[in-house]
């Protein structure tokens, strides 16, 4: 009797035992039945989450469930009932209470010829906020069994609602993928990063794959100065790649504020996506917003510089200062792809308060993935300027520059070469890219008199030659450069003068005198008689003028009344002189010696 009772005690515990673990299995994932009156936010049925709440709708009836999350995390939410060919069925909002009020989440129509479990939008959870289902009839599903299917998941890595504008964004921690979902039409997600040093954020946007056109918009905001400006927009849609989806990167700035805006485009309401995120510090990438020479980014020489296009109107600058004279050498590096678009590349200096462009280059993404770049001639202390523009639809493609050190150049010297005339200075040294004002040679031909024995001799002349300019060749007839142009040597070269063939003069006006003599004119021949000029007549000279006086006897004291000057040229005259002097000197010296003999022979 005693060990009956024993046993019988046993199988109780047994039945005990068994019942209790059944009862905390069930307990875990219980099915519980709605509780009427639920018909407002304050008498709503708890559903606790993991377990299934079923309800029906009587006539004019509405159900109110309540959910608390008990941590950060995410609220996956089915919705169940049984097939029928029918179009009504059920309207099913989700609500969350805050900051005093009730607001709406999501709403979708669940229709009995639905599937059988139809998926509401995942709702992004706080810690111990509440979320409401409400659940109203759409036509006649009045009487018809649906079942609420619900279940969490704690996580740090999901939206949390509401998130819909700047103050209440998802903060971010770089290195993390995020889910999140649209809840409706009009909904948006905003998630909010602040970098911790200099550096680049990339992103990616990940979603499954479906055969329908529409999808997100993505919008990247920059918070600076006061001011929320958009870095970059994008649309994606469902049937893009599933995975991996790269967003134009940032350029960040230590505690720099970033948010990403994710919002409907066409009807991706409850369609679940991510965002990975991750940080790379560097230096060397540009610094957003650096759009103007002003927030232009501050680059060292020596050192290679990412950054991409975030719109198709961004810009991208970076300023170099030049510690030394020389050269500086650039390449421009990107990723091949066969496509015809690309970067519009400008290098300009600031100079007397003035931007000027040195030089333009299209870079194609189609090119070498490694093109130079015209190198600055740079020079100490100077201020350059390497400006990125879109050329096409480049927008979130990464570029490199590599910027070279300062590698010393000797200074190039133009030498003047006045080609027969004149020049000050001599030659001007200049550093390599700079200009060099050319200077205004001169030249002058000389019209000299000679009239020996006349009196009244002009003076000299001097004729200034017309130039046109300078050449680098010697020869040249016609100039490359004019006289006061800027001109910038590529090397040490000369440059040659560049005269007029000729030059117009009128000669002297005053006409010398001899006696005995008539003065004809001007001869070109020192031994002529021919007359070339007459005084102040018009020349054109193609050197220097020697001019001699061309006279004629004076015969007015004879007989003749009309007289005519015999022509004889000064040479002439002079040695015909020097001949009758000599001539007459012998004579005489003949006559006295021979004197005596005349005198005996004539005795």
């Amino acid at each position: 009797m005693k060990n009956f009772s024993v046993i019988r005690i046993l199988s109780i515990l047994l039945v005990l035992s068994v019942f209790v673990s059944m009862f905390a299995i069930n307990a875990s994932a219980a099915t519980v039945s709605e509780s009427e009156s639920n018909n407002d936010f304050g008498s709503a049925d708890t559903l606790t989450l993991g377990n299934t709440m079923k309800g029906k709708l009587d006539n004019s009836d509405v159900d109110y469930y309540k959910m608390v999350a008990s941590s950060n995390g995410k609220i996956n939410i089915k919705f169940n009932h049984a097939y029928a060919d029918v179009s009504y069925g059920w309207y099913v909002e989700i609500y969350t209470y805050s900051d005093g009020e009730y607001k709406e989440l999501s709403c979708s129509i669940v229709r009995i010829r639905d599937v059988e479990g139809f998926n509401l939008p995942t709702i992004g959870a706080n810690s111990s906020k509440a979320y409401y289902i409400k659940v109203s009839n759409y036509g006649n599903a009045v009487g018809r069994e649906y079942q609420i299917v619900s279940t969490f998941t704690s996580t740090a890595y999901y939206e949390k609602e509401f998130n819909n504008d700047y103050g209440t964004a998802t903060a971010i921690s770089l290195g993390n993928t995020y889910g999140g979902n649209i809840n409706s039409s009009s909904d948006a997600d905003y998630y909010k990063i602040t970098s911790s040093s200099n550096g680049k954020v990339n992103l990616k946007f990940n979603h499954t794959y479906a055969d329908v056109s529409y999808g997100w918009t993505i919008e990247i905001y920059i918070y600076k100065n006061s001011e929320y400006k958009e870095l970059t927009y994008q649309n994606i849609y469902i049937r893009d790649v599933e995975k991996s989806i790269p967003l134009p990167t940032i350029g960040a700035v230590p505690s720099g504020t970033y948010y990403i805006k994710v919002s409907n485009n066409g009807n991706a309401e409850g369609r679940e996506y991510s965002i990975t995120t991750s940080f790379t510090s560097t230096n060397y990438y540009e610094k957003e917003l650096n759009n103007d020479y002003g927030t232009a980014t501050a680059v060292s020489l020596g050192s290679t510089y990412g950054g991409n296009m975030n719109l198709g109107s961004d810009v991208d600058y970076y300023k170099i200062t030049s510690t030394s004279n020389g050269k500086i050498n650039l390449k421009f590096n990107h990723t091949y792809a066969d496509v015809s678009y690309g970067w519009y590349i400008e290098v300009l200096t600031y100079k007397d308060t003035k931007y000027s462009q040195l030089f333009y280059k299209y870079v194609y993404i189609r090119d070498s993935e490694s093109v130079d770049l015209p190198a600055i001639e740079a020079n100490s202390s100077g201020i350059y300027y390497i400006k990125v523009s879109n050329n096409g639809n480049a927008e979130g493609r990464e570029y490199s520059i590599s910027i070279g050190g300062t590698t010393p150049v000797t200074n190039y010297t133009v030498t003047y070469n006045a080609n027969g005339g004149s020049v000050s200075p001599k030659s001007k040294s200049v550093q390599p890219g700079e200009s060099v004002t050319l200077p205004t040679p001169t030249k002058n031909y000389t019209i000299s008199y000679k009239t020996f024995f006349g009196d009244g001799e002009p003076d000299n002349q001097s004729v200034s030659v017309g130039c046109k300019g300078w050449s680098t060749s010697s020869s040249a007839t016609s100039a490359s450069y004019s006289c006061g142009s800027s001109y910038k040597p590529s090397s040490s070269t000369t440059l040659y003068a560049v005269w007029n063939s000729s030059a117009s003069a009128k000669l002297s006006t005053v006409t010398p005198t001899r006696k005995g003599y008539k003065f004809l004119g001007w001869s070109t021949k020192s031994t002529g008689s021919d007359v070339s000029y007459s005084a102040g007549a018009s020349v054109s000279l193609t050197g220097d003028l020697k001019l001699y006086a061309v006279w004629g006897k004076d015969n007015s004291g004879n007989d003749d009344p009309n007289p005519t000057p015999t022509p004889t040229n000064n040479d002439t005259n002079f040695f015909e002189w020097l001949y009758g002097v000599v001539l007459d000197s012998i004579l005489s010296l003949f006559a006295i010696v021979t004197f005596p003999f005349w005198i005996w022979f004539v005795l």
